[in-house]
């Protein structure tokens, strides 16, 4: 279930950040790296247990490959519904790499929570479309999450072409109403010439502590994480973003 998991996987890849190894440990290099890592996951576990009095069972994983090499085969080997990760980087100014290569390769749902995101319930949800026509799985998991949260929903229309909400709207536009009308949803539009821009604009004009987007590659979401285009909204801004991949890109 992916809002109550049978189980939590803590898994780590130290791909290039591989220590000296005691010269005289009895293991070879790599498992020693390995072992190492293990270690500190296991101290993190027992830090996480009792600070959030975690009842879930806590699993753990260590990799030498690098993260966006390997998470698609690591979570359809081990069943996972929902890919959780940080969003900065090393010099905490920017969206570090592998979190912009993740969210851009991973075939799977993945939440991406900013150093600063406060742990509260979600009040408030933008969810940025573009209207382009979503797979029935990712349909019902996006309902799934607004279900789950019961927030005020806000569906920003990013496709610059439609800007007209009533009857006479597109088909993908109705169909988007048809979706979401359980949820009472206010469709807003951004004027901004940048996409970017307008999404961080009304995300924070909102206070939404929730983006969700369908991911779509090297589109407008591959931009929102460059830290050549922007680094407030995913890392000072307090807002987590949720990334629903759609099975039809191409």
């Amino acid at each position: 279930n992916l809002l109550n998991p049978a189980a939590i996987i803590v898994y780590h890849s130290y791909a290039g950040n591989e220590e000296d190894v005691d010269i005289e440990s009895a293991l070879p290099p790599e498992d020693s790296y390995k072992a190492k890592a293990l270690a500190r996951i296991d101290q993190l576990v027992k830090e996480m247990t009792l600070k959030y009095n975690l009842t879930t069972p806590v699993l753990m994983a260590a990799s030498a490959l690098p993260l966006q090499d390997d998470i698609n085969d690591f979570c359809s080997n081990n069943q996972v519904d929902l890919v959780v990760m940080g969003a900065s980087g090393n010099n905490k100014k920017a969206i570090g790499s592998t979190a912009v290569a993740v969210v851009d390769t991973v075939q799977g749902s993945v939440l991406v929570v900013p150093p600063s995101a406060e742990l509260r319930p979600v009040s408030s949800i933008v969810f940025a479309s573009d209207l382009q026509p979503m797979q029935r799985e990712v349909e019902e998991r996006l309902a799934q999450f607004l279900r789950a949260a019961k927030a005020t929903l806000y569906v920003l229309n990013v496709d610059r072409k439609e800007r007209h909400f009533g009857p006479d709207a597109s088909f993908e536009l109705r169909e988007l109403h048809a979706l979401l009308g359980e949820f009472a949803p206010v469709f807003l539009f951004t004027e901004d010439a940048d996409t970017v821009e307008g999404i961080e604009r009304i995300t924070q004009e909102k206070e939404a502590s929730l983006l969700i987007t369908v991911h779509k590659e090297r589109g407008w979401l591959y931009r929102l994480f460059h830290p050549a285009v922007t680094e407030s909204l995913a890392v000072h801004h307090k807002t987590v973003l949720l990334s629903l991949y759609n099975k039809s890109r191409q």
